[in-house]
């Protein structure tokens, strides 16, 4: 990907956010909520292959935090820096 660098200052908190949800919506089915230091990213249960190779991977690079399983969704909580560092560099 580019090499980009995750910053804390509140304007650059909210430009990471930015890129990420660009990157997620233009890639992915699926919401995402903003936390303070963390993002949760849901997926449509319909959607499960997708789901599973996503959460494979990001459990590889060791940055999921917590895995939600919902009737309807899957949610994986993940530190902000942690999924910026590993999404989008």
């Amino acid at each position: 990907m580019t090499d980009k660098n995750f910053s804390k200052s509140n304007d650059s908190m909210r430009k990471n956010e930015a890129e990420l949800s660009s990157m997620f919506h233009h890639l992915f089915d699926c919401e995402l909520h903003f936390e303070t230091n963390f993002i949760v990213i849901s997926f449509k249960r319909d959607k499960e292959p997708q789901i599973h190779n996503i959460l494979r991977r990001a459990i590889q690079a060791n940055v999921i935090r917590r895995i939600i399983y919902a009737p309807n969704t899957v949610s994986m909580v993940l530190d902000l820096e942690d999924a910026y560092n590993y999404f989008l560099k």
